[in-house]
């Protein structure tokens, strides 16, 4: 598998760490905010015993570690985070509380979690106890990838993540039932569940299988069957043969992918001279069928994010699926690129794709 670049692996390891893994099915976010008082969301902290502690640290994502105490707390992706008055209670706006579905405390080694309840007569509660610990252990193939994203979710919302990049680890978890997600843009993603009802230690072993576009890195792609082409007469990538083309799967519902957006428009824009050498061809997410399906949200994309731009490059659609599942693409943004031999290259960023035309 090609090495990527340090920009390109930096992007998809802060993609990472910041929680935002974007799907076909975009991952679930909180549901309405419970236990409201005056417009926002509280809970309490209290011990095994009920009692309530102050001074606890509160969190909505958490990057774990091999201890409690190593654990990194925020408030949605990069907010900080804060703590239990002295009666053991908390508060959170209802914008926190809608970027979040689970709520993480923490204090002198001690771990707890909540899902936020729908509906609340009061405060909801989170009981601290002792961690439980998860020793993680996956399997490389010959053609690996350098790192792991290691996601944590209860009911569809993330809380926690963590980066294995040698492939095994131990972390410090809250008990309860929730499931960890083994994922990167190079592997099949795995998903398992995990349940721990006291503090006990449970061991886990994988294999890390490459993605379908993986496994032809140095052959030539899958092929893009649309249900609609824009901007193009065709979508086929032999048309484009001798040409470096930059494949990018992506959707108006996904964040980072329509705020890089302008940066290819950009790139598209000061690089006519260049057009014989390079195509940049945008896949949208299956379910838009065609540019008609999607026009409302484009347009409101293009005037509130864009400033009113536009795609120039081809925008391929197919609302069958049969493209992103031949591809074996279940996140976005991903951008590959196909060498002008017609063959895949990996993933890649514009700066890639900058240097291949001035090779």
């Amino acid at each position: 598998m090609r090495m990527i670049g340090a920009k390109t692996a930096g992007k998809w390891l802060w993609l990472a760490l910041a929680g935002i893994i974007l799907s076909i099915l975009p991952i679930a976010i909180a549901s309405a905010p419970a236990a409201s008082s005056g417009g926002a969301v509280r809970g309490m902290v209290v011990d095994e015993a009920g009692q309530p502690i102050p001074g606890v640290e509160i969190g909505t994502l958490v990057q774990f570690a091999d201890t409690v105490d190593k654990a990194t707390f925020h408030i949605a992706i990069n907010g900080p985070s804060i703590r239990t008055d002295s009666k053991g209670m908390f508060t959170l706006s209802d914008a926190q509380a809608a970027s979040a579905g689970v709520v993480v405390a923490r204090k002198d080694g001690m771990f707890g979690m909540i899902a936020l309840p729908k509906e609340a007569a009061g405060p909801f509660r989170i009981h601290l106890a002792p961690p439980a610990r998860l020793v993680l252990n996956v399997g490389q193939g010959p053609r690996s990838p350098g790192w792991l994203s290691v996601n944590f979710m209860k009911d569809h919302a993330q809380f926690g993540v963590g980066t294995l990049t040698s492939y095994n680890a131990t972390y410090a978890l809250p008990q309860g039932s929730y499931d960890v997600m083994i994922w990167h843009p190079e592997i099949v993603r795995i998903t398992r569940p995990l349940d721990f009802a006291g503090p006990a230690k449970k061991a886990l072993y994988l294999t890390a299988e490459p993605t379908a576009w993986a496994k032809r890195v140095g052959k030539s792609p899958p092929d893009i069957t649309p249900t609609d082409v824009h901007n193009a007469q065709t979508a086929s990538l032999d048309a484009l043969r001798g040409k470096w083309v930059l494949v990018d799967f992506w959707a108006t519902w996904c964040a980072p992918c329509i705020k890089e957006m302008p940066e290819l428009m950009s790139f598209y824009a000061s690089h006519a001279k260049d057009r014989g050498r390079f195509e940049i061809v945008a896949v949208y997410a299956p379910d838009g069928k065609s540019f008609d399906a999607i026009k409302t949200s484009y347009d409101a994309v293009s005037a509130n994010v864009w400033g009113g731009k536009t795609l120039a490059f081809p925008m391929v659609f197919d609302g069958t699926g049969a493209t992103q599942q031949r591809w074996g693409i279940d996140s976005y943004p991903t951008m590959l690129l196909i060498d002008p031999k017609g063959h895949l290259t990996g993933l890649a960023t514009l700066d890639d794709l900058e240097r291949a035309l001035r090779s």
